[in-house]
């Protein structure tokens, strides 16, 4: 009896620690089954075609995340690449028109909700470009109307916030593209006249995200796109660059847009009345308010070129241009930049810099080194001389179109930094840096680099301003 009783207690001991050990872990089980049930199942991402967005040609189709608001965290692991703005500048751009076509044929499908994920990427990629045409566009009203329309149009003020925050970070800068090879058929009535470029919009680069936001609308004939420093306005000019004897800007048109909306602002004063004829028409910006004055038509010397004053845009009042820095100059055979650091002046084939006296020979002579500009950079300066003339001592005249940019130190030591054919354009940036322009291509140099070589190429046709190409020299 002893004995069996011994061993039913152990039996006993025996069940009771299986069901210590045993029980919490079938509990969990349980427990991870019930929750597993009522927990909603993981999101899988939608397979669409991508989208074709200016800068980007289209892609396969293929699994792509939909476009995540501005300023909101992505709902998915898979969506966690960040939102970036603007436009790969080393890829081709679309038309308007073939970048809407699967915007479009959703809306035609009353599919909105792919509409809305279409036309929100294109408006990360172009704000400015397609901002008027999502508000006012006929056919994409119903688009409007429909529930993910609404969500789009409620989540634009973010997506405006966020450009307007990225136009403060970048290099304020311009895309171009060269205008298209003229067919040799067909009418010759602009056979004195150079085509507008291609493409030309004022905006910055990024260059950590290697995106470029454009600012102002895209607009044809453009022929001078400038953004104010302020980053609050785009100034374009159109109209005709003329190639003859005397190479003419005519017909000018000049507009200041909102630099995000592409909106017009204030109305602007045309820079002459009339204005026709006058080859070279200079125009700068402070504090975003702009300036022109133009080339007096009557010169008795074409090489010594007489300025009016200069005439505030807006109101046409009087400019003092000792205000700025730095401005431009706008001909037919394109634009660059000029202008003295402030506190130095141009005193005959001097520089001057007024509070210490330091002078620097420039040797510089108005007939062949039309165009000079000085930015400082520390207490370095750099210096940009541009020729550009016509050699009548040949049978036929030659154009000649060339550069040297050279760096200056403290003790007047020259470094010859850059020459060749083309023109040259520098801005100075903020954290003590610059950007050179040569011909057709800029380079940023920080402030440890002082060489071409070491210096940061920027992507083909991301530049300070259009560039110069040679003169149409004619023999008398």
């Amino acid at each position: 009896m002893s004995s069996w009783r011994t061993s039913e207690g152990v039996v006993w001991r025996l069940a009771l620690g299986w069901m210590v050990v045993v029980l919490p872990l079938l509990t969990g089980a349980c427990r991870q089954a019930v929750a597993a049930e009522s927990s909603p199942p993981a999101p899988v991402l939608q397979q669409r075609s991508s989208v074709a967005t200016p800068g980007t040609p289209p892609s396969s189709t293929g699994p792509v995340p939909p476009p995540q608001a501005v300023g909101t965290p992505p709902a998915t692991a898979s969506a966690q690449v960040p939102l970036l703005l603007g436009v790969d500048p080393t890829q081709a751009i679309q038309d308007t028109e073939s970048a809407l076509q699967s915007v479009r044929a959703a809306v035609g499908r009353k599919d909105f909700a792919s509409a809305a994920r279409d036309i929100e990427a294109l408006l990360q990629a172009d704000l400015p470009r397609f901002a008027s045409l999502w508000t006012n566009d006929a056919g994409l009203a119903p688009l409007r109307d429909s529930e993910p329309g609404r969500a789009l149009a409620a989540r634009l003020p973010r997506l405006e916030a966020s450009w307007r925050t990225a136009l403060n970070q970048g290099l304020p800068l311009v895309w171009w593209k060269p205008a298209a090879p003229r067919s040799e058929e067909g009418d010759d009535s602009e056979a004195f006249t150079t085509p507008p470029p291609a493409l030309l919009r004022a905006g910055v680069y990024l260059p950590k995200q290697r995106r470029f936001l454009p600012a102002g609308p895209q607009e044809p004939g453009v022929i001078l796109a400038r953004l104010s420093v302020d980053r609050a306005s785009v100034l374009l000019v159109r109209g005709t660059l003329g190639l003859g004897l005397t190479s003419m800007l005519t017909d000018l048109e000049v507009s200041i847009r909102d630099a995000v909306t592409g909106n017009p602002m204030t109305p602007v004063r045309s820079p002459a009345p009339d204005y026709r004829g006058p080859e070279a028409l200079q125009w700068s910006e402070a504090r975003g308010k702009w300036a022109f004055r133009v080339q007096n038509g009557d010169q008795t010397n074409p090489t010594l070129p007489q300025f009016s004053g200069w005439r505030d845009v807006a109101t046409d009042g009087k400019w003092s241009i000792r205000s700025v820095s730095a401005h431009g100059e706008l001909i037919s055979e394109g634009s660059v930049l000029l202008g003295l650091p402030d506190g130095w002046v141009r005193d005959g084939k001097m520089l001057v810099e007024e509070s210490t006296r330091r002078s620097i020979p420039h040797n510089t002579e108005p007939a062949k080194h039309r165009f000079l500009q000085a930015v400082m950079v520390g207490d370095t300066l750099w210096l940009s001389a541009v020729e550009s003339w016509c050699d009548a001592s040949t049978p036929e005249p030659t154009s000649i179109l060339r550069h040297v940019v050279e760096r200056i130190t403290r003790d007047n030591k020259r470094v010859r930094v850059h020459e060749g054919p083309g023109g040259a354009s520098l801005m100075s940036l903020g954290e003590g840096g610059l950007i050179v322009q040569v011909d057709k291509e800029a380079r940023r140099f920080l402030a440890s680099v002082t060489t071409w070589k070491e210096a940061t190429a920027l992507p083909e046709g991301v530049l300070l301003t259009t560039p110069l190409q040679p003169k149409v020299c004619h023999s008398l």
